[in-house]
């Protein structure tokens, strides 16, 4: 055996020599659609909500995987809401990660801080909170990127490294914004689903719930507004 495939210029190990597999079809059976929904199915959904009780009524529950795109014109609060979202499940539910292209990492938290303090964001970051507020509103569940290191990829390695640290608790991760994460596309348009398509293989291959901020033009801004 060995002097045949010396003959034939081939080894034993040759891919050649490997079978191929046949390739799979695109489409799902009814089979095996009932084996991914119970696959997941005692996942905990994360509860989107505001406010700082406990038992503030919940926006919309989404299951690990999914994205929530919030939209708005400039300046009407996008990331205020988000960060209000944020705060509140890191308090309560579980760890939170956040890709922050254009905020840096001192000031968003700053905000956030500030949303618990009843102090504005500009007096956080002057010092003028006590540092025991800032440490009782700051959870150690947050996880923040910020500028060049706000990459999509080390968002992934973030979520990871927030359930090793916090096993069995549900992410919630957040983009700011869409429009300016990292895309070899040109055209906007293309580049906002580009972006959208990788955050969302993503929140599936991490089962992460994403929350992606998303500027609105100009004209869609005056006509929201």
């Amino acid at each position: 055996r060995a002097t045949s495939y010396a003959r034939n210029g081939a080894t034993p190990n040759d891919a050649s020599s490997t079978p191929e597999r046949p390739e799979r079809p695109p489409w799902h059976r009814s089979s095996e659609l009932v084996a991914m929904i119970l696959e997941f199915a005692s996942e905990p959904w994360v509860s989107l909500r505001l406010g700082l009780d406990v038992g503030d009524s919940e926006i919309v529950s989404v299951r690990p995987g999914g994205i929530v795109v919030v939209m708005g014109p400039t300046g009407s609060g996008k990331s205020s809401l988000v960060a209000g979202m944020l705060i509140a499940h890191a308090r309560d539910r579980g760890p939170i990660v956040v890709l922050s292209r254009e905020l840096p990492a001192d000031e968003f938290a700053a905000r956030m801080i500030g949303m618990q303090c009843d102090a504005s964001w500009p007096n956080v970051l002057k010092g003028r909170v006590q540092l025991s507020e800032m440490k009782r509103a700051l959870s150690p569940r947050v996880l923040l990127l910020d500028r060049r290191n706000a990459t999509l990829d080390a968002l992934g390695k973030a979520i990871e490294a927030a359930q090793a640290e916090f096993p069995g608790e549900p992410v919630l991760a957040a983009v700011d914004y869409l429009q300016i994460v990292e895309s070899d596309k040109r055209e906007e348009r293309s580049k906002v689903a580009d972006v959208i398509a990788r955050i969302d293989e993503l929140a599936r291959n991490h089962r992460a719930v994403v929350l992606a901020i998303s500027q609105m033009s100009r004209a869609s801004s005056r006509a929201a507004r």
